[in-house]
């Protein structure tokens, strides 16, 4: 039985705020004790295995969650097809390790060796994680009551264990924990969907995927060439240290992408079913993503470029501050790299990856070539330069294939609405950062706190609808008849 997408949301966007002010809490705490350079480190030993994952993983995440999304109604296949790409992605994840000792031992970057190999456990993690069935059959209220309870554990963990620079080991085992560490939890409750006495061994052919697989990779590979390419670039043509204003900015960026991607991560699955079921409604679908997704991105990715340096300065600390304009030259991400990423979501359920593959690798070679030429004279300013020139490419490549196969609601009143909404949000936003620029709590407070009241009260007079749309639900659910 299908779930309600707007239940789904609502679990997923508390998934997603909470995963956003959690890093809010620890990541002041953390860039203040451990610094940029061991930050750095970290982090480009981090975007190393992140490779070595990606290629370990083989595009199964996206793979995986629309094949589920198919034949979740059917017990016997999805037990079938679950058992047979858990299967294969251990042995891919076995391989993947041998890749991972080899690097360690013998690529002379990597100086801290225990650090990197603690920061390889999360393909192990991720490998049993399944969190790609949990959205095949849209569990999102199991996935966002199991990250709270992991996020409140490695909360605790954080400010008893690590309290200076030579704790970063210990903050590097609590990362993992705190990212993938609840896949443990994916994993023991598999079996409750999973039965395995359906499960005829000799009869899994867990190579069949292989092919499939293969397509998607090369969908996977070009999208995370671009995310993680500039932090090792940056630890390979500049310093650790401009890693860590880069890394800084990157996780405040991530953290607030992923709110508006909640819209994403709901109607994917959602749009693979529907694609093959119910194709005016997934026409539907499609385009109210859009619309939500230019709701949140716009006036966020605003909101952000204009209190980028009290957001730096309370929650990375006086050191971080070439981190501020290299955040501000990041926000249009928000916008390009939502849409791009629903975008895809919508080209991929209808099978169009060629098109989604030449639009991400264009824009990963594209970063490539501007990193070598602007990491060298402009740092972490340089990768965020190429990151935004990437991210551009991949959106106007991404927007052209799509409005091929599904007509994207640009130019209609509701975006118009949301475009002055953004007009408004930016004046009042300005107003409210400089009315006490010095004290960066105050401003932050002042500046978020006036733009966003300004919008709310526009958008309740212009009745724009998606507004009206959620108090209509909350009402609704808050409301007994």
């Amino acid at each position: 039985m299908a779930k309600s997408i707007k239940t789904n949301y609502i679990f997923q966007v508390i998934s997603n705020v909470t995963g956003f002010l959690f890093p809010m809490i620890t990541f002041p705490y953390v860039s203040r004790v451990l610094g940029a350079e061991s930050l750095g480190e970290l982090g480009f030993y981090g975007s190393i295995v992140g490779y070595v994952q990606l290629f370990s993983s083989l595009g199964i995440a996206t793979y995986a969650m629309r094949e589920v999304a198919k034949i979740r109604e059917n017990t016997k296949e999805l037990s079938n097809i679950t058992t047979e790409i858990l299967s294969l992605h251990i042995i891919l994840s076995l391989i993947g390790y041998i890749a991972i000792i080899v690097l360690g031992f013998f690529l002379p970057q990597i100086t801290d060796k225990t650090l990197f190999f603690i920061s390889s456990l999360s393909i192990f993690f991720n490998a049993i994680g399944v969190s790609w069935f949990y959205n095949g059959v849209e569990e999102f209220k199991f996935i966002t009551i199991r990250a709270l309870i992991v996020r409140c554990l490695s909360l605790i963990a954080l400010f008893v264990f690590v309290h200076d620079t030579n704790d970063l080991l210990i903050y590097a085992i609590l990362n993992i924990l705190a990212t993938v560490g609840n896949n443990m939890f994916n994993f023991i409750r598999l079996w409750k969907y999973v039965e395995l006495k359906s499960v005829v061994l000799h009869k899994l052919n867990l190579f069949r995927h292989i092919k499939p697989l293969l397509h998607v990779f090369m969908l996977t590979l070009s999208v995370n060439i671009y995310f993680n390419l500039d932090q090792t670039m940056l630890g390979f043509l500049s310093n650790t240290e401009a890693v860590g204003y880069y890394a800084a900015c990157i996780r405040l960026n991530h953290m607030i992408m992923w709110t508006t991607l909640s819209v994403t991560a709901v109607l994917a699955p959602r749009l693979c079913n529907l694609v093959e079921n119910n194709r005016d409604e997934f026409y539907r679908i499609s385009k109210k993503g859009i619309n939500a997704i230019l709701f949140i991105a716009l006036p966020v990715s605003s909101l952000v470029f204009i209190l980028a340096k009290p957001i730096i300065n309370l929650f990375c600390g006086d050191e971080y501050e070439p981190s501020i304009c290299t955040l501000q030259i990041l926000t249009p991400i928000l916008i390009f790299g939502c849409v791009s990423n629903f975008l895809s979501n919508i080209l991929y359920s209808m099978n169009k990856v060629n098109q989604t593959i030449i639009a991400t690798t264009s824009g990963a070679l594209m970063n490539m070539i501007f990193n070598f030429w602007l990491i060298p004279q402009y740092a972490q300013y340089g990768a965020a330069i190429s990151s935004l020139i990437a991210e551009l490419i991949v959106f106007s490549i991404m927007a052209l294939f799509t409005i091929k196969v599904v007509c994207i609601p640009i130019f209609e009143k509701e975006n118009y609405k949301i475009i002055v909404l953004t007009v408004i949000l930016v004046i009042f936003a300005c107003i409210g950062v400089n009315i006490i620029p010095d004290n960066n709590f105050i401003s932050l407070i002042l500046g978020a706190g006036f733009g966003i009241a300004a919008a709310i009260l526009y958008a309740y007079i212009s009745k724009l609808e998606l507004l009206l749309d959620i108090i209509f639900y909350i009402k609704n659910k808050l409301v007994f008849k």
